[in-house]
C-alpha cells in the first residue's frame, strides 16, 4: 500500500484549510474591492484545481492547453459569480433549516474533510505502482522461476565466439558461461550469471566476434553484450529484415553450421 509522506500530508491540510476558510466568508455581504478580491481568488483557486495535471491519470497534457482550460475556468467563475452567490446562499439557508446553528461553519467542516479525504486518496493513487507482472522485478531483473538453462545450440555458440577471441575478458566470461541461466524472447537471450562468477576488466561492451549461420533465406548474426563485466545479453539479428517478421525462424543452429567471424568489420563484410 502507498504510504503518503509528510510534505503531501502537509499540502492537503494546508489547501483543505484555505478553501474551508474561504468557505467561512459570506460572498453575498461582499462589496467592492472585497468582492472583487474575494472572485479572483475563488477564480484562481478553480482554475488550478481543475487545470492542473494529473500524474494518474496516465495523459500527458500540454503546456498551451493547461493554459487554455485555466483562463476559460477562471473566467467562467468569476462570470458566474453572481450565480454561485445565490448557490451559496441556498446551501446556507438550507443547513439552517436542519436546524444547524453556525451552518457557515458547518460549511467550512465538511469543504475542510471533503477536500482532505480527497486530496489523500489521490495523492496514494499517484504514489500506488501496479504489481509486476511481466516478469521482472523492480529492478529490471528477470525473476527467477522465468529463467532457464541455455539451450544446447546456444551454448555451443557462446563457447565457440569465446574460443575465437584472445583477451576482451574471454577466460572471465567462460567461468560466467559455466552456470549461466537465460530468459529468451522473441530469438534474443538476456542472460544471467553466478554472482560471484569474476568479472572481466572492461566494464561494457560487445565482445568482438560474431557467430553467422543461414536460415530460411536469410542470414543470422549472434552477437554478445557485457555489462558491468558479466556477459548479459546475446542479440540475435537477421538480415536483410523481411516485411512479414512472422516468416523469420528464430531457431539456432548447429554449433558446426556456425561462421565464426572476429571483428566487426568483417561481420559486416560476410553479409
Amino acid at each position: 500500500m502507498a504510504r503518503i509522506s509528510k510534505s503531501q500530508l502537509l499540502l492537503a491540510v494546508v489547501k483543505s484549510a484555505a478553501w474551508a476558510g474561504i468557505t467561512l466568508i459570506d460572498p453575498n455581504k461582499l462589496t467592492g474591492w472585497r468582492k472583487h478580491a474575494y472572485w479572483a481568488t475563488m477564480a484562481g483557486g478553480s482554475a488550478a484545481e481543475i487545470a492542473r495535471p494529473m500524474p494518474s491519470d496516465g495523459e500527458y497534457r500540454s503546456p498551451g492547453l493547461t493554459t487554455g482550460i485555466a483562463l476559460g475556468v477562471a473566467g467562467a467563475t468569476y462570470g458566474a459569480q453572481d450565480l454561485l452567490a445565490r448557490g451559496d446562499a441556498w446551501s446556507i439557508g438550507l443547513l439552517r433549516k436542519l436546524g444547524l446553528k453556525h451552518p457557515r461553519r458547518w460549511a467550512a467542516g465538511a469543504v475542510f474533510a471533503s477536500m482532505l479525504a480527497s486530496l489523500l486518496a489521490e495523492a496514494k493513487l499517484d504514489d500506488w505502482e501496479p504489481p509486476q507482472d511481466d516478469g521482472y522485478d523492480e529492478f529490471g531483473q528477470p525473476l527467477p522461476e522465468t529463467l532457464e538453462p541455455l539451450p544446447t545450440q546456444l551454448r555451443a555458440a557462446l563457447i565457440s565466439l569465446l574460443d575465437a577471441v584472445d583477451g576482451y575478458g574471454s577466460d572471465e566470461l567462460r567461468e560466467q558461461l559455466a552456470d549461466a541461466v537465460c530468459r529468451p524472447f522473441d530469438g534474443q537471450f538476456l542472460l544471467v550469471v553466478d554472482k560471484d562468477a569474476p568479472r572481466t576488466l572492461l566494464n561494457s561492451y560487445t565482445f568482438p566476434a560474431s557467430a553467422i549461420f543461414q536460415q530460411g533465406g536469410l542470414n543470422h548474426v549472434l552477437m554478445l553484450e557485457i555489462e558491468d563485466g558479466v556477459m548479459s545479453f546475446v542479440s540475435h539479428h537477421v538480415e536483410p529484415y523481411p516485411e512479414d517478421e512472422s516468416i523469420i525462424d528464430w531457431s539456432l543452429a548447429a554449433a558446426d553450421e556456425l561462421e565464426i567471424v572476429v571483428g566487426f568489420e568483417e561481420t559486416e563484410a560476410a553479409l
